[in-house]
């Protein structure tokens, strides 16, 4: 387990402008500590060399119609020149 020094900690919260207690300090600790070890594992995770292009799959872009206006429109309670028509919601009712 990776060991995080209490006084770093400390001088970490006091520039976060935290004052956390000794108790809380040393839970930090441990909670950072197993934060570490899981980077540093991952850092040991063997990933792509850098010679390989990324294996990424992608899909072209086509074009598709857009949706008929009156489509949609046509589920609104309520709706005007193309638009749905909902209660006011800043300064007051319509």
């Amino acid at each position: 387990m990776s060991s995080v020094d209490l006084e770093t900690l400390r001088t970490l919260a006091t520039l976060a402008r935290l004052t956390p207690s000794d108790a809380e300090l040393t839970r930090l600790a441990a909670d950072l500590g197993r934060i570490l070890e899981a980077f540093e594992a991952l850092a040991q995770a063997p990933g792509p060399r850098p010679d390989e292009p990324p294996a990424t799959r992608t899909r072209a872009d086509r074009p598709v119609p857009a949706l008929d206006p009156e489509a949609f429109l046509a589920a609104a309670p309520a709706h005007e020149g193309g638009f749905f028509v909902v209660p006011r919601t800043v300064g007051g009712e319509t």
